[in-house]
């Protein structure tokens, strides 16, 4: 099919009467084996969000719709500093269209919109090469631990670990609530986890940690049946009793049972799993990430710098950007990084099979670099359409 001999509508969003064929799509790319949309999308339950509609683009032909992508955005907290995080998900072309750059087009124009949203970063759930021509790519945004049998055996054992259900939705609300390091949610977000019991795909749920009969903490586990693991994606409350927690879990387990913990950089249960000879693994994002706006972002970060820099109170931060070099300055120091993989490494954490860093700092923009980043980020894969 000749690209000069189809005129298509949009991108735009798709019309209440037109949801129906939109969702078909979707589920006749992704899921073409099941009997509707809905029996395999309430495994990512972001989209039963009654806004989903108008959180799509899509493009048409004929009255059509040929190819969609879905977003959502959330703010989130950085020790109280808000980012807007966009995700992008349910990225589709029906077949007969593809190879003529409709996801190019849309990619683009979603990332415009998230752009006029005052997004800062934009976790993209796939990794063609579509997305990493745009500039998104994988970062080490957390650490991983295994726990082996026997591994936290003498870590304490003074709580309780129950299932949560959905009358537990105001203390997990305000165990998160007491992070200093979140996405902002909807109590909708909550809701739907807990009543389809899947994020991301895959079954989950969440366990509240109590001390006594008060919540003091929560999980969210992730399991994967067919090959024994359970992952955790999602945590809050006292450290120390989550620590317990893992305990309890890791000793009411099957021995087979693979026990995997995620750990955002900066949290102190890293260094409590460190110190109970639990060493971390490297990994990275299983999507993608895109940097929107690296000098606005900065901007909103320059209070957290302040706070946690030596003579911040009197310094003024520079940033420009120009063909993929990043340049931050003060009075007193300058910071110099070529490609927008180093830049997004250098904020967020670097992969273990990054190539090597561009990045070079001097005076105050070197201490920024050593006590600032990589920027501790809540999980940003929980909410994915």
């Amino acid at each position: 099919m000749s690209q000069k001999q189809v005129m298509y509508e949009g991108p735009r969003m798709p019309h209440p009467n037109e949801w129906d064929a939109v969702c078909e799509l979707e589920r006749a790319v992704f899921f073409p084996d099941a009997p509707t949309y809905w029996t395999w999308m309430r495994r990512w339950p972001m989209s039963l969000h009654p806004d989903a509609r108008q959180q799509a683009l899509t493009l048409f032909h004929d009255g059509h719709p040929v190819s969609s992508m879905n977003r959502l955005v959330r703010d989130m907290l950085v020790h109280g500093h808000r980012l807007r995080l966009g995700y992008i998900g349910a990225v589709c072309t029906d077949p007969a269209y593809r190879g003529q750059g409709l996801a190019s087009t849309l990619l683009d124009a979603t990332l415009r919109q998230l752009h006029a949203e005052d997004v800062d970063l934009v976790y993209i759930s796939g990794t063609r090469g579509l997305y990493y021509g745009a500039g998104a790519n994988h970062a080490a945004i957390e650490e991983r631990f295994i726990l082996e049998p026997g591994s936290l055996d003498n870590a304490g054992d003074d709580v309780t670990v129950r299932l949560a259900g959905e009358e537990d939705i105001d203390a997990l609300v305000m165990l998160a609530q007491g992070e200093g390091v979140r996405i902002i949610r909807p109590r909708a977000d909550w809701e739907f986890v807990i009543q389809e019991g899947h994020c991301r795909g895959r079954p989950c749920a969440f366990y509240l940690v109590e001390c006594g009969s008060v919540p003091v903490a929560y999980l969210l586990w992730q399991y994967e049946r067919a090959r024994h693991a359970t992952r955790l994606i999602e945590l809050a409350g006292d450290r120390a009793s989550l620590l317990a927690a893992l305990a309890r879990v890791r000793r009411e387990s099957p021995p087979e049972e693979t026990i995997e913990i995620n750990v955002p950089h900066g949290d102190i249960l890293a260094l409590m799993l460190a110190a109970q000879g639990i060493a971390p693994i490297p990994t990275r994002s299983s999507g993608t990430i895109k940097l929107l706006d690296p000098t606005r972002t900065m901007g909103k970060l320059f209070p957290y710098f302040r706070e946690r820099l030596r003579g911040w109170d009197r310094r003024e931060l520079h940033v420009a950007a120009g063909k993929e070099r990043y340049v931050a300055w003060t009075a007193d120091g300058w910071l110099q990084v070529e490609g927008e993989s180093q830049l997004l490494w250098l904020l967020l954490g670097r992969p273990a099979d990054a190539p090597q860093s561009t990045v070079v700092a001097h005076g105050a923009m070197w201490a920024l670099v050593e006590r600032c980043l990589p920027l501790p980020l809540p999980w940003v894969h929980l909410n994915m359409i």
